[in-house]
């Protein structure tokens, strides 16, 4: 099971994790989209799957609250409709013409409904936290810019994008300073898919040598940063 710490800005880190007490454990369960993966290997198909959370007891009941606090007794008879003759009240042709009115919002509302499900589902695997779902924000904007690149000529003929598994396996963030480095990477940032020169193994060989070599990387960073090292169209 997957371990993460999770940090004072509500977000949850791999790396830095704190197991001393007062840093408590808690099992937390996530969904995603399949993506096509060997974990996640149907596309279009929701998993749950658990992580383990670092973090103080505060920190997790905020976060992640094991269970919804019980509601408090009230009236057994509160949520009983309240008897009344609409009849005496409302003429019959304003409550058919209401009637005709919600029941054609209900159909634009569904219609609506329907096609931004369609929309989301072919986004890929999005998860029910905000940081995936600023992540998925973050990569459609950069696959945008992407396209606009490809199309401007500012590749080689031969590149091709990775795929998301090959984006996982080999992706860098890149500094201030233009250099590329293999940790901390924040995938909530745009990204860029293009060729570098960086050092690897190829993890399809487990007794491969680590090389350096020119491959297909996918570059995380801020977006001016992208834009002065691999500018766009350059």
């Amino acid at each position: 099971m997957k371990e993460y710490r999770l940090a004072r800005d509500g977000k949850l880190y791999n790396f830095n994790i704190d197991r001393d007490p007062p840093n408590i454990s808690r099992v937390v369960e996530k969904k995603r989209w399949g993506d096509g993966s060997e974990e996640f290997p149907t596309v279009g198909e929701r998993y749950t799957y658990e992580i383990l959370v670092w973090g103080t007891l505060d920190d997790l009941d905020n976060k992640f609250p094991e269970s919804a606090e019980p509601e408090p007794p009230g009236d057994p008879d509160a949520d009983l409709p309240v008897p009344v003759d609409t009849n005496s009240l409302i003429p019959q042709e304003v409550i058919g013409a209401a009637q005709n009115a919600i029941g054609e919002a209900i159909a634009a509302a569904t219609a609506v409904k329907d096609q931004v499900t369609g929309l989301l589902a072919g986004l890929g695997p999005v998860s029910d936290s905000r940081e995936d779902i600023k992540e998925e924000g973050n990569n459609l904007r950069a696959l945008i810019e992407e396209a606009k690149r490809l199309l401007a000529g500012g590749l080689p003929d031969d590149f091709t994008p990775p795929t998301p598994a090959d984006a996982k396996r080999q992706n860098r963030r890149l500094q201030s300073d233009g250099t590329l480095v293999n940790f901390n990477i924040d995938k909530t940032k745009p990204y860029r898919d293009t060729r570098a020169r960086i050092t690897f193994r190829d993890f399809d060989q487990p007794d491969a040598p680590i090389v350096t070599e020119e491959t297909n990387v996918r570059i995380y960073g801020d977006l001016e940063d992208l834009n002065t090292y691999y500018p766009l169209g350059g």
